[in-house]
């Protein structure tokens, strides 16, 4: 049976209460931090920024750094 992983989801869309105050907090009973915002404080955990994914913004550059 696969593994189930734990993941943070913090949307920038609260300005900074999402992904200021949610991640330092939470990240450690988790294991991967997806932020919708430019998170400039790089996670203990693994990260990607999702937002190509959600907008379609350089989408192709998203998926190519999460690889």
């Amino acid at each position: 049976m696969a593994r189930k992983l734990k993941v943070l989801v913090a949307c920038g869309s609260g300005v900074a209460t999402s992904t200021i105050a949610e991640v330092p907090d939470k990240q450690a009973n988790v294991d991967v931090v997806f932020t919708t915002a430019n998170y400039r404080k790089p996670p203990d955990k693994p990260h990607l920024s999702v937002f190509g994914l959600v907008s379609g913004v350089n989408e192709a550059a998203a998926k190519k750094k999460s690889r």
